[in-house]
């Protein structure tokens, strides 16, 4: 019996952390992701980083960037001022949900899930926007709508 039970555990355990990994690869080759860490949601930098992005949605949106905030063994998506959390304690298994020492990172991972850009400081929408400007995929957009 205790031996069905562990193997039970061990398939829930493993289909949790694959369900967490499909939900940033749901992403991959459809949108850029940005995720922001924060130990503390009442973080300085944080609440800045988020109000920086919010007068830019629509920019965020022409480049196809989606904003993940992640807190602890919880996560957000969007830049909602009331955000719905969701639980995600299998957040160790996915190396953009890990969780981080310093009390605020952001991430920019690209279109292909690969790691762009990392940062402990406040990210401003013109190195944001330069650094995806760049990006042979977006130079690809940029080209495609001319």
């Amino acid at each position: 019996m205790k031996k069905w039970i562990g193997i039970i555990s061990c398939l829930i355990f493993f289909s949790t952390i694959h369900m967490q990994a499909q939900n940033l690869l749901q992403h991959q080759w459809k949108n850029r992701l940005l995720v922001i860490h924060t130990s503390e949601r009442t973080n300085e930098t944080y609440e800045q980083q988020l109000e920086i992005l919010r007068d830019k949605a629509e920019e965020l949106e022409e480049r196809k960037l989606l904003v993940y905030r992640v807190h602890k063994n919880r996560y957000a998506e969007g830049l909602a001022k009331t955000p719905t959390w969701k639980l995600a304690d299998n957040t160790k298994s996915s190396k953009y949900y890990a969780p981080v020492s310093e009390p605020f990172e952001i991430t920019l991972i690209g279109l292909d899930g690969g790691v762009k850009m990392r940062q402990n400081a406040l990210l401003h929408t013109d190195k944001l926007f330069s650094t995806i400007d760049v990006m042979p995929m977006r130079r690809q957009e940029i080209d495609n709508k001319r």
